[in-house]
């Protein structure tokens, strides 16, 4: 006696199809994975991204220079060669804020394989436009980089020149052909340290405290394009100041205006020599 519910058979029969099945998916779903992974990470990407243009900027914003200044918003932290190993390494950060709760910043040369579109549909305005790593801490969301204050929403970081938020009003800007999209940088996530984990991390010479261009800041390139350059502009300025301190080293001293020849005492007569000699003779032995 058959006592099976009607249906059984195909539902049996199903069964043993995805079960069948399972290994297959399994294993397509693990080449894609792989496939994915060698795209993004293969040797020729990670060559064409190395080897990508620095874009353009003008001379008069093309500079960095060493910070003097107490760490603050607006400073720019560069990484120590071989420092780091992970997204830190040749990295770049913007200081977003720095206090007692500790440090928050993004990292601004950190280009990912993605559009803002990829992150945010809604955003068609920016369409095109590379969204950089900002670090692996806060909550899933892009933040807005530019150096336009007048943008409504807009707050600076520090003294300068770089603003962020603003969003609606740059969407209408960018909408109406105002503003061009290019203008703006994205960034996902932010960088943080505890409070005084920064310090340390500045006293061990892992990064490089800098002043520098809101252009250089902005700027849409790649990670290692960008982090060389800034350290080239660093070293020129080294050398600047090296060769000044040679110079004023080497510079001879002009002679006083003021400062008359001295005239040479004329012979003094022999007996007169006697004299002194014994006088001289008598106030070293007195003061001896």
């Amino acid at each position: 006696m058959d006592l099976r519910f009607p249906g059984a058979t195909a539902a049996a029969t199903a069964m043993g199809f995805i079960a069948n099945a399972l290994p297959v998916i399994r294993m397509v779903n693990v080449f894609l994975i792989f496939y994915t992974l060698a795209n993004l990470c293969s040797p020729v990407r990670a060559a064409a991204l190395r080897a990508a243009p620095v874009m353009k900027i003008r001379d008069s914003e093309d500079w960095a220079r060493r910070s003097t200044s107490p760490l603050a918003p607006g400073t720019v932290l560069v990484a120590a060669p071989g420092s780091f190993d992970h997204y830190f390494q040749e990295a770049m950060v913007l200081v977003l804020e720095h206090g007692d709760d500790g440090t928050r910043g993004v990292l601004v040369n950190h280009q990912m394989p993605w559009e803002v579109q990829d992150m945010n549909e809604a955003l068609t305005a920016f369409e095109g436009q590379a969204v950089y790593l900002g670090g692996d801490r806060g909550a899933d969301t892009m933040l807005m980089l530019h150096r336009l204050p007048l943008v409504k929403g807009a707050k600076p970081v520090g003294d300068g020149g770089v603003c962020l938020g603003g969003l609606r009003d740059a969407v209408g800007f960018v909408e109406r052909g105002e503003l061009r999209a290019s203008q703006f940088k994205f960034v996902y996530k932010t960088s943080e340290w505890l409070p005084g984990a920064l310090e340390r991390e500045l006293a061990d010479d892992l990064w490089t405290p800098i002043e520098t261009s809101p252009a250089i800041v902005l700027e849409d390139g790649q990670r290692t394009p960008m982090w060389n350059h800034v350290r080239a502009l660093l070293r020129q300025e080294s050398e600047e100041e090296a060769r000044k301190a040679a110079d004023d080293d080497f510079m001879p001293e002009s002679p006083k205006a003021d400062a008359a020849p001295k005239a040479e005492a004329a012979p003094a007569p022999p007996a007169a020599a006697e004299a002194a000699e014994a006088t001289e003779g008598v106030a070293f032995r007195i003061f001896k």
